[in-house]
């Protein structure tokens, strides 16, 4: 069911403006299905893996309906937010891979490393997701 939720998704907006309300359900079946991954799964970095792509794309998509939603007057100023924020979001990238490269140089290796390493990453852009999702409603 979540699976044809996202498809619909996916052809509302590459045919036209996609609502808050639509985008809202989309970000919280991933979730759930990526919750559920994890729990049937025995690779559940590759679920938090998937989880954070599905994020990134999501990103973009919201983004980029901000931009067509909002007044014009506003939109220099979203733009200027994003890259300000893509920098933030480059660093705490980059300090995520460091902190994973640390540990396992020093062997302080935990079963679920590569895991949490994403799941921090996804739930980074999500809180963009959510953020930007506030400013077209």
């Amino acid at each position: 069911m979540n699976l044809i939720r996202i498809a619909v998704f996916y052809f509302f907006f590459f045919m036209g403006r996609i609502s808050v309300a639509q985008t809202a359900i989309v970000i919280n079946d991933m979730e759930l299905q990526h919750k559920d991954c994890l729990k049937i799964k025995s690779d559940s970095s590759n679920c938090s893996k998937i989880f954070l792509q599905q994020m990134d794309s999501m990103l973009s998509v919201v983004f980029n309906e901000v931009k067509t939603q909002i007044a014009s007057e506003q939109k220099a100023d979203v733009i200027k937010d994003q890259m300000s924020w893509s920098k933030k979001k480059a660093e705490f990238f980059k300090v995520q891979d460091e902190t994973f490269v640390y540990n396992l140089k020093e062997e302080i290796w935990k079963k679920d490393m590569i895991r949490i390493t994403y799941q921090q990453k996804a739930e980074f852009l999500l809180k963009r997701i959510k953020f930007l999702l506030k400013k077209i409603k």
